[in-house]
């Protein structure tokens, strides 16, 4: 029987900062149990961290992902000595659309590929998205949505070079809800969805990659001299350090868009989040993502 590689795909700012630290807390115990946890980048001896999004992200040129050599021998070197069965490999950016299904193809030919995907509903994802990383780049918000909603994080068009190249039967997809996820809860989740007993093991409690009060926003938009790039967060942990986590998003917190704006974002995926529900998710009730509460804006 061949072994199983289970690739947890994505999305960013869908609950991957939360499985990988899983992955990395409980690495030793999930080997006693047949299932390993790969290095940053897949050798012996490299740092773990329970993700491979740097090695990922390195085999990117122009635009494209190459396929690399020897990646199905180092990963079945993982397996030798005590009859291992799993390999986990964890990037979010693995469903960026930029070929990777092609890097993962060959490695069908050793194991038993099982794709696994959380979509988050997309105007929840675009205010994440900008406070995290594009708001440094010191444009609008405005001209930021303007070009990019109705493309970024259309979760359909992102599957499809995946299911043309594994078949919808490799692929598993699960929206990012709490009311969605089993015991509410993403790890559990994920453990479910790849047969992992979790058993025992180290469970984050701590919310992973908490996103920050809307009005931070306003406080750096046009301001890229604050940052030295999309991952720099050195400024938002000098708040946060400043006003002991009250820069913190709560349920309460005022929103970037208001209700009116999250429908009209919804209503640019509508189609595509129908496409989608309707291929791999038919036992859900129309549509993919219900309406959210009406939420209170952000001056």
């Amino acid at each position: 029987m061949q072994p199983t590689l289970t690739v947890h795909m994505g999305c960013a700012k869908g609950g991957s900062t939360a499985i990988q630290r899983f992955l990395r807390k409980n690495a030793a115990a999930l080997r006693e149990r047949g299932v390993v946890v790969p290095t940053v980048d897949f050798e012996p001896g490299s740092t773990l961290r329970g993700n491979q999004i740097d090695y990922f992200q390195g085999i990117i040129h122009d635009g494209r992902a190459r396929p690399v050599e020897g990646l199905a021998e180092r990963l079945l070197a993982l397996l030798r000595g005590d009859g291992a069965g799993q390999i986990v490999i964890s990037a979010e950016n693995l469903c960026n659309p930029v070929g990777f299904e092609a890097v993962i193809a060959p490695l069908t030919q050793h194991f038993r590929v099982r794709l696994l995907m959380y979509m988050r509903r997309q105007d929840d994802y675009l205010e994440s998205a900008w406070q995290q990383w594009y708001v440094k780049e010191g444009r609008s918000l405005l001209s930021w949505i303007i070009a990019n909603v109705g493309v970024v994080a259309d979760w359909h068009q992102m599957l499809l070079p995946w299911a043309e190249t594994f078949g919808d039967d490799a692929l598993t997809v699960r929206r990012f809800d709490r009311d969605q996820l089993v015991g509410g809860d993403i790890v559990a989740d994920f453990c479910e969805y790849t047969g992992i007993d979790c058993t025992g093991l180290k469970v984050p409690k701590r919310e992973a990659n908490a996103s920050y009060d809307s009005r931070v926003s306003a406080i750096v938009e046009g301001r890229g001299e604050l940052f030295d790039g999309p991952h720099d967060r050195g400024f938002y942990q000098m708040l946060r350090s400043l006003t002991d986590d009250a820069i913190l998003k709560k349920p309460d917190s005022p929103r970037l868009f208001s209700t009116e704006e999250r429908r009209a974002i919804m209503a640019r995926y509508r189609d595509s989040n129908e496409c989608l529900r309707a291929r791999w998710l038919p036992d859900v009730e129309p549509p993919l993502f219900p309406p959210g509460p009406p939420v209170v804006r952000a001056l």
